[in-house]
């Protein structure tokens, strides 16, 4: 699929009404938590589900919705794991639990994703290929293993040239922290043919802060101020508008001992977020006592939803068994 547009990228992608329904809050716990994610190993640690030998991840929607009480939980997508614990496919579901979507990852030797393929399903969850192509994403590394790009294939699965192709790039500094980000957009027979904007990132090492600026039709849109851990991981992130004399969301980021995350929260000010307009919601993270990840609940005002996770296993003998 497309990438996100870039401000919303920051800090989601979903526009919606601010009158939005408990139902659509729900869709937002998914959406915000799991859908856009780029790098799932820091919520599914591939050594931890290879060790539990875990073949895959059932994600439930639990809420309560008067209105509709068949929607209080139900399917919303799946994952599933390689011998080495890592995620091979991402499945999506509607809300009566019928099969959407597919996302398939092939790695290479190193286990790094090398092509990401999406495709339609039918409700036996078999590809639909009669009315769309398959979309496929190639992922590009250095010699050090860093993302350096990804590059979308035409409707026909050819590697077009850069010039015309949708693609993110990405420059790393020496302790392999992004310092440029290049985002391009291709538009066929369209005038222009595309549109792009570059985020640069610096560094203060002793401060553990950051900065990031974001450039798109050679104007500033979004500045963004960043503080980090000792780990380098966000503490807090303050982005503000093209002028940069006014708040235009805040996120707030915290931390077990192990590192793993266990609350985010952020609110939009000026830009919409995945929730209402200037809305505030958290999501909180809970883990087994051996770190797999249980549930994420998501909160708004007083509207509530919760992901549950269900870790599907296997024995030696090939037997598949639910819950750990």
């Amino acid at each position: 699929m497309k990438p996100c547009l870039l401000i919303l990228v920051v800090i989601f992608s979903f526009i919606v009404e601010s009158t939005l329904a408990q139902e659509n809050i729900c869709e937002c716990c998914a959406y915000s938590s799991l859908q856009f994610r780029e790098d799932y190993e820091t919520i599914f640690f591939p050594a931890l589900i290879k060790k539990k030998n875990i073949t895959e991840v059932v994600v439930y929607t639990q809420a309560s919705i008067a209105e509709n009480p068949s929607l209080n939980r139900y399917k919303e997508m799946t994952f599933k794991f390689n011998q080495r614990g890592q995620i091979i496919a991402r499945t999506h579901y509607n809300r009566n639990g019928k099969p959407h979507s597919i996302y398939e990852f092939e790695r290479n030797g190193t286990g790094k994703v090398f092509r990401e393929t999406f495709n339609y399903l039918d409700s036996t969850e078999q590809v639909i290929n009669h009315f769309s192509s398959p979309e496929i994403t190639d992922y590009y590394y250095d010699l050090k293993n860093r993302l350096i790009k990804m590059k979308e294939r035409n409707t026909k699965g050819i590697v077009m040239p850069d010039i015309m192709s949708d693609f993110t790039k990405y420059t790393y500094d020496k302790s392999s922290r992004i310092t440029k980000r290049t985002i391009q957009y291709y538009y066929d027979n369209h005038v222009p043919e595309s549109s792009s904007s570059v985020t640069t990132y610096t560094y203060k090492d002793k401060k553990l802060s950051g900065e990031s600026q974001t450039i798109a039709d050679n104007k500033v849109i979004l500045t963004t101020k960043t503080q980090y851990t000792k780990q380098w991981k966000p503490l807090r992130e303050t982005g503000y508008n093209a002028k940069g004399d006014k708040i235009s969301f805040q996120t707030l980021y915290e931390y077990n001992l192990q590192g793993k995350m266990t609350r985010y929260e952020t609110k939009a000010f000026e830009i919409s977020s995945e929730c209402p307009d200037n809305g505030t919601y958290t999501d909180v993270y809970t883990y087994s006592d051996e770190g797999l990840l249980l549930s994420i609940t998501h909160t708004y005002e007083d509207k509530k939803c919760e992901l549950i996770f269900e870790y599907r296993t296997q024995s030696p003998s090939g037997q598949v068994s639910s819950g750990l």
